[in-house]
């Protein structure tokens, strides 16, 4: 029952700032209305996906973006999440780009 009125709340909030404030109000407002719950657990998800792409590519070497998103069913993590992933890792030295789309392990 919580869950509904707090879903309807945030939906309500939501159409009301994306009506009266412009652009850049309405983002500040909707960022700060997520929880350090919500950042917890999207760090956690991060961190999985990572660790799901290194341990591939320790186990089969040099691969191609395309072979490690078949290989782990990246088409189910949700939109912009396995490109988010390669990017961060990238980023944090968990594995390295070699050439266009092909990553190998650190």
């Amino acid at each position: 029952m919580i869950f509904f009125f707090a879903s309807a709340g945030a939906s309500a909030a939501y159409l009301t700032v994306s009506e009266i404030f412009p652009m850049e109000t309405r983002a500040m407002a909707i960022a700060f209305s997520s929880s350090s719950r919500d950042q917890d657990e999207m760090n956690w998800w991060l961190d999985r996906e990572l660790s799901l792409i290194k341990n591939l590519l320790e186990d089969k070497g040099e691969l191609d973006k395309d072979a490690i998103g078949e290989a782990l069913g990246c088409k189910y993590w949700g939109p912009m999440r396995f490109r988010n992933a390669l990017k961060e890792g990238v980023k944090r030295g968990v594995f390295h780009k070699t050439g266009r789309n092909r990553y190998r392990p650190a």
